[in-house]
């Protein structure tokens, strides 16, 4: 039975969309959680994508679902929903891939990121001094969340104010990490630091097309959306994304079973989870 899963693109909009549309979003998860295969969800391919996982489904006339599709496991995401003009524009150009190292899904413009990139080498020439970066080979760029096909513009990145510049759009995952590695953090202390350790090894993928456990992974911006009332549980609340959203290292906090008292410290805004009379940790309801 095929799974749904939701972005923080489409919580974040939701509100903007037109109420008779809020409904018909509603339709759609309905008839796809009862039979994803049925006709009147008119899921079907976008042929001028360049990800070939990128399916569209109609919701109303005048609006299309982006949709993207597995090519292996059963988890299907949600990514975004808009006018059809502009959802064919937002997913036209950009990869969603499940990054065989994490586990997570990353989405990504490759050809955005590499004249990002270009502009800044010729806005900077090249200095004859160190970066940090250097210091990591290909492989190392993909472990810290790189996908491989953005390795090329990441090593072009010469000084911090490239890194800035490109970071906007590569995956958060890489960008955090590779922030650990700048600020002088070797790469195991990075993704640790950074992203917590995960509480058990990432299942290996097929390739970046396996959503197999995608539903089980850390994502920062997905969550698997188990029934329409969930999902009205989820729009008809308070729209803030923490909420909904947790930053990998909240979440092994979230899921951490303790035997006693256990306190946190962090400042104010942080989003310190609250520890629950069981052991577990919750977040904060205000």
């Amino acid at each position: 039975m095929a799974k749904l899963m939701l972005s923080r693109e489409v919580l974040k909009d939701f509100g903007r969309l037109p109420i008779r549309v809020q409904k018909k979003v509603f339709e759609f998860v309905r008839k796809f959680q009862d039979d994803s295969t049925q006709a009147s969800i008119h899921l079907e391919s976008f042929a001028e994508a360049v990800d070939p996982k990128v399916r569209s489904a109609r919701i109303g006339d005048d609006y299309r679902a982006v949709v993207i599709a597995p090519e292996q496991g059963d988890n299907f995401l949600l990514m975004y929903i808009d006018h059809h003009d502009e959802a064919y524009r937002w997913c036209r150009n950009k990869r969603f891939e499940a990054h065989p190292a994490l586990g997570v899904l990353q989405v990504f413009d490759v050809q955005e990121i590499q004249a990002t990139a270009d502009a800044q080498a010729r806005k900077h020439p090249t200095p004859t001094g160190h970066y940090p970066l250097d210091t990591l080979s290909d492989e190392e760029l993909f472990q810290a969340g790189t996908p491989r096909a953005l390795i090329p513009a990441v090593r072009a990145i010469r000084n911090d104010g490239a890194f800035q510049e490109v970071a906007d759009y590569l995956p958060k995952e890489a960008i955090q990490v590779l922030y650990g590695v700048i600020c002088g953090l070797s790469l195991d202390e990075a993704i640790a630091e950074m992203l917590g350790e995960p509480a058990k090894p990432t299942p290996p993928l097929a390739g970046p097309g396996d959503f197999t456990h995608l539903d089980q992974a850390m994502n920062m911006d997905l969550v698997l959306i188990e029934g329409e009332e969930q999902l009205k549980a989820i729009l008809s609340q308070d729209l803030e994304e923490w909420r909904v959203f947790l930053h990998p290292y909240q979440r092994r906090l979230v899921e951490w079973r303790t035997q006693g008292p256990i306190k946190i410290n962090g400042a104010a805004g942080t989003g310190k989870p609250w520890p629950s009379c069981t052991g577990r940790f919750i977040s904060p309801a205000s």
